[in-house]
């Protein structure tokens, strides 16, 4: 009987991170991050258990819970939707997140200095404090993620990343943008200040207040 309800409790978690998945919905994701963590907070390596789960989005929500617990971000590193709807404060410098990691995934302080991001790594992200400072991104990173404070300050971006994002207060400061990068953002506040674009960055985009003042 234990075992029976066990699963069925599984079942119903997954359906609520199913749906909270299809319907774009970045905060109950990483709610229930945190419901997933308190759930195996006094056995956190019980979690590696759905590190190859057949669904995508248990893996990825496993591996965020388990990084929430140890601060352990090499599961999110190695699996393709690793990092669901993360967490993450602080982290060492220089990572590299090339696939589907990331996505939903809430970054602050100090979080991925100088990293190296592409594939559709970190979209629909929230990125704020200093996080993403001195990173490079390309592909389709970033797409469509929410950026204030000081985050992706002299940052270096190109392709398709950052296209549809949402930029505010200080972010992307002295950056270097290029081919279609931010393409048909939002910017606003002092975003994109002493910024350097080229070959069609910014296409398509709104910028508001001092956005882009003395950009090149």
């Amino acid at each position: 009987m234990k075992k029976q309800v066990r699963q069925q409790k599984e079942n119903r978690f997954v359906e609520l991170v199913e749906t909270a998945y299809n319907k774009n919905k970045g905060n109950r994701i990483r709610h229930l991050v945190r419901i997933l963590a308190d759930s195996y907070q006094e056995n956190p390596e019980r979690l590696k258990s759905y590190f190859n789960n057949k669904n995508f989005l248990i893996t990825g929500i496993a591996t965020s819970a388990y990084h929430f617990l140890t601060g352990d971000i090499k599961p999110i590193q190695s699996r393709k939707f690793g990092g669901l709807g993360a967490i993450i404060n602080d982290s060492e410098k220089g990572l590299t997140f090339n696939r589907n990691q990331l996505y939903f995934s809430k970054n602050s302080g100090d979080a991925l200095w100088d990293s190296e991001n592409s594939g559709d790594a970190l979209k629909y992200s929230k990125n704020s404090g200093d996080a993403l400072k001195y990173s490079k991104n390309s592909d389709s990173a970033l797409r469509d993620s929410k950026n204030s404070g000081d985050a992706l300050k002299y940052s270096e971006n190109s392709d398709s990343a950052l296209k549809d994002s949402e930029n505010s207060d200080y972010a992307l400061w002295g950056s270097k943008n290029s081919v279609d990068a931010l393409w048909g953002s939002k910017n606003s506040g002092d975003a994109l200040k002493y910024s350097k674009n080229s070959d069609s960055a910014l296409r398509d985009s709104k910028n508001s207040g001092d956005a882009l003042k003395h950009s090149q």
